[in-house]
């Protein structure tokens, strides 16, 4: 079954979200590295702080996030722009219920935001640390329901390495150029801050 135009624009502006938020490069259907906890590394100064992973995610057998791109951040204070290490960011847009159901990928990202149609989840409904934006296409708009915690986590050089290869390998400018191409993915950015939540959302 080949990808709706719903899913394709919904992908579109979730790489136009995390192009704001400052991640270079990032892709479209990008392979996320499969690595196990023992992999990923507590910040040695990082102070205990309340985490809302619960026990981490399910594992999922989905491996390819939507989008995904690279960004320096400081997991240890739930921030980023701050040019300590670099993390991974991922958005995975979801346009049913049944979409939903059958997941996302789960494994090698510091912060997941699911990208929908208005009204399609509850912020409830999604896992805990997980943020949610919808997208109205009657109003041209995102507006973020529900934030995404970072997971104070260090990826190995080696993750981030395979995660650069697999955008750069795609073809870093022809994503690029796709969406800034889309008229409706250009409404999306001049919409302003009102709705376009991408420099408010640092202390998530």
């Amino acid at each position: 079954m080949g990808e709706s135009d719903e899913h394709y624009l919904l992908k579109q502006i979730g790489l136009a979200l995390l192009l704001r938020k400052g991640c270079s490069p990032a892709g479209a259907e990008v392979r996320l590295p499969v690595w196990e906890r023992a992999r990923w590394s507590r910040s040695k100064d990082a102070s205990p702080r309340a985490f809302d992973f619960a026990n981490e995610l399910r594992p999922s057998s989905i491996g390819i996030a939507d989008a995904a791109g690279l960004i320096w951040i400081r997991p240890d204070r739930n921030d980023y722009g701050s040019y300590r290490v670099r993390g991974i960011f991922a958005i995975e847009a979801k346009v049913s219920r049944s979409d939903f159901q059958r997941g996302f990928c789960t494994h090698g990202w510091n912060k997941l935001w699911l990208i929908t149609p208005p009204d399609l989840l509850k912020p409830e409904e999604v896992p805990g640390g997980v943020g949610l934006y919808e997208y109205n296409p009657d109003t041209g708009t995102v507006s973020l329901r529900s934030q995404a915690a970072m997971r104070p986590l260090e990826a190995s050089q080696t993750a981030v390495e395979q995660i650069e290869h697999s955008i750069l390998w795609q073809g870093y400018g022809n994503d690029i150029g796709r969406i800034y191409q889309d008229e409706r993915v250009q409404k999306v950015l001049n919409g302003g801050q009102q709705t376009f939540d991408v420099t408010g959302d640092q202390g998530e």
